[in-house]
């Protein structure tokens, strides 16, 4: 995200990959370089907004911070 503000500002270059990124965002799609590998590999969930895919990840950063003090449980669902 820092590399695109600094294309908005004109600062760097805007590449194909960030004007992709801007352009997902002001549509409310999720980026596709945020869901897949450079060579197309998927290693991201999918949803179908921004918001909805940005809600998930805070869930899961909240998920995993909890692991990290209290200690992984014995089972947890795994989708």
């Amino acid at each position: 995200l820092s590399q695109l503000q600094l294309a908005i500002k004109g600062e760097v270059v805007m590449t194909a990959e960030l004007q992709e990124t801007l352009d997902s965002m002001f549509d409310a799609r999720v980026p596709y370089f945020w869901e897949n590998t450079l060579t197309g590999d998927e290693f991201s969930w999918r949803l179908p907004t921004l918001g909805l895919w940005f809600t998930s990840l805070l869930s899961r950063d909240a998920q995993y911070r909890s692991w990290l003090r209290q200690g992984r449980p014995n089972s947890f669902w795994l989708t």
